[in-house]
């Protein structure tokens, strides 16, 4: 259908005519607890905070997104500290986290309500949030992450996401290691073998080279952190008793026993009577 709008504005215009007031109805949008103390928080973090708000028609943005004006709106934008997009269509809210993605070269961060109307932005940008409420689950679907309150971003940004980033650096570097490892000795015995394609380890060793050098340290430095929490009383008490059970097999099957008490010994063994013939 050509010229839709306008003809869509005249239908208006024909229909909503001499009607009579009886009343009117308003919709309250309540912003969650505590949330201008966590959004400080991300202005403290040096993050740039880009509201992104409307779901109408918005003429102004739309001819700040076109090829001749985006690039200045994105260094305009760039400037603040604080951006705020309103009367915002879905495609539009994609656009801005698009170019933001593609210009700045920067992590973005899309945090989306409990509608449909964020999907669009949390799918296009690196990480979405969605927090779920009572207007549905879409945002909350289509998200990397999720929780119920605002609130818990802080928690997520400052805690998890930091620590999750170390555990990847330790483990890409113990595997850089490992393999490094692995590889260097082909390399360093092909020189004595006259680098003719054999082997330094044996089938079996090469087949669960992985499953003891990659799966057990994990499991190793785990319990480590859980034995970090013990107090001094256990750690006496468990290395005590490893201490105790080596010295009692030491002791037990060790020949320094006979060598230090060797007149207490009238048979001196096979080994000696048959050396001495």
């Amino acid at each position: 259908m050509e010229k839709r709008e306008e003809k869509v504005k005249d239908a208006y215009e024909q229909i909503e005519n001499h009607f009579k007031l009886i009343g009117a109805t308003t919709i309250e949008d309540k912003l969650q607890d505590d949330i201008l103390q966590y959004i400080e928080f991300l202005a403290r973090a040096d993050i740039k905070i880009w509201v992104l708000t409307g779901d109408k028609i918005g003429q102004a943005l739309r001819y700040a997104l076109e090829n001749k004006l985006k690039m200045k709106f994105l260094e305009r934008g760039t400037m603040c500290k604080a951006v705020v997009c309103c009367r915002v269509t879905l495609l539009q809210k994609a656009q801005v986290v698009e170019l933001v993605m593609q210009n700045e070269k920067k992590i973005t961060l899309a945090i989306g309500g409990d509608g449909a109307n964020d999907v669009s932005m949390i799918q296009k940008a690196h990480i979405g949030v969605g927090i779920s409420g009572q207007e549905g689950r879409q945002a909350v679907l289509a998200s990397d992450y999720s929780f119920g309150q605002f609130r818990f971003l802080e928690r997520l940004l400052s805690g998890h996401v930091r620590w999750s980033y170390l555990r990847i650096s330790k483990f890409l570097r113990y595997f850089f290691y490992k393999n490094f490892a692995f590889t260097l000795c082909h390399f360093w015995f092909g020189f004595f073998s006259g680098f003719s394609a054999q082997t330094i380890y044996d089938p079996f060793f090469v087949a669960t080279y992985n499953v003891f050098f990659s799966s057990l340290p994990v499991l190793a430095s785990e319990n480590a952190l859980e034995t970090w929490y013990w107090t001094r009383l256990y750690h006496f008490v468990l290395s005590g008793t490893i201490v105790v059970h080596f010295l009692f097999h030491f002791a037990l099957y060790s020949v320094i026993i006979w060598k230090i008490f060797n007149t207490n010994y009238t048979h001196v063994g096979v080994a000696q009577a048959v050396l001495s013939i």
